[in-house]
């Protein structure tokens, strides 16, 4: 209740709406890590400062807003949580001995996660960042509404060649699993999803965000890129963070155009097979896997924006767990997390 504690200079603050209820994003750009605060939280911490106790910042919102204000747990609860993902400084001296075991304990939480999720694991290598500037004056030319057309029309030119030629499509899909494409199918896939990630990295870059992680995730021990596009979460607009989620599979589609165009108007070949197996990386990939909501790849998180539930998958999860102590356990105390 004593000390002194505020909000550390570089965290960055950008107001988010969910439906029609007004939240506050908190994000660290030194470790890109984003935390969300309803109003009345906000309200709280938004006073806090080296000039002021804890105890007097408290007192202060339960006289404005006694039915609203957080309660002394749930201040507690708060700090702790801004405490350990360093968002905020005390007037007291820094113990730097518990700083560096602050930063062991993420460091070790982190692998112990990467183990867990060994089959999905991520390796960063590259920070991109700096080379999407310098490109941006040319690829953002065609991110906007007339790039939007012009996609559309690549897209509709392509299945109709498609159409044109799906006798040979289905005849040719026989041999994609065959041991002398596999090594052409990895190709293509690789292709694919680098030209993928590239799609999230330069919208997300263009309406502002920071990309600065690009590497190797291993997808069930298959090696594959990735890069790191989670500073769109920040934005305000949610149609905006739908674009960016949505960018990776226009990005794959266009690809899968180019290469309809390539396998049509060639013959057998590397580059045909290659094309043939960009197509089927790309259509397949992204019905199955990205556009599924149910993975959480790009479909959920374009499913969350549109319904305006952040945080769907844990939201679900607790309903879920709801249900089954509600009816299956008869658990009467048990409440739902769902507002609607």
């Amino acid at each position: 209740a004593d000390q002194k504690v505020s909000l550390r200079p570089h965290v960055q603050i950008q107001r988010q709406y969910f439906r029609g209820r007004r939240w506050y994003v908190l994000r660290d750009p030194f470790t890109n890590q984003f935390f969300r605060l309803h109003p009345e939280a906000y309200d709280f911490v938004g006073r806090l400062s080296r000039h002021r106790t804890v105890q007097q910042v408290w007192d202060e919102c339960l006289a404005l807003h006694p039915d609203t204000a957080p309660g002394q747990q749930e201040v507690i609860e708060l700090l702790a949580q801004l405490f350990y993902g360093n968002l905020i400084h005390s007037d007291k001296p820094a113990d730097s001995a518990r700083l560096f075991e602050r930063y062991r304990k993420r460091r070790s939480r982190e692998l112990q996660s990467r183990l867990v999720n060994i089959m999905f694991a991520h390796f960063p290598l590259y920070d991109p960042d700096h080379f999407l500037q310098r490109a941006m004056p040319v690829i953002g030319k065609a991110i906007n509404p007339v790039g939007f057309v012009a996609w559309l029309v690549v897209v509709g030119a392509a299945v109709k060649v498609a159409v044109d030629h799906f006798d040979e499509l289905v005849e040719q899909s026989q041999a994609v699993l065959a041991p002398g494409n596999l090594f052409l199918l990895y190709a293509g896939l690789v292709l694919v999803k680098v030209l993928h990630e590239f799609g999230h990295a330069f919208v997300c870059r263009k309406f502002g965000g920071e990309v600065h992680a690009m590497g190797v995730m291993l997808l069930i021990f298959t090696p594959l890129p990735y890069m790191d596009a989670s500073s769109a979460w920040s934005f305000r607009s949610r149609w905006r963070r739908i674009v960016v989620g949505a960018a990776g599979m226009m990005t794959e589609l266009l690809v899968a155009a180019g290469a309809t165009f390539v396998w049509a108007y060639t013959g057998p070949g590397v580059l045909h097979s290659l094309a043939y197996n960009m197509i089927f990386v790309a259509s397949v990939s992204t019905v199955l896997f990205n556009a599924n909501p149910l993975l959480r790849y790009d479909g959920y998180y374009i499913l969350s924006d549109l319904l305006d539930i952040p945080n769907l998958h844990a939201k679900a999860a607790q309903h879920l767990r709801h249900l089954v102590e509600h009816y299956a356990f008869g658990c009467r105390q048990s409440t739902s997390p769902a507002q609607t």
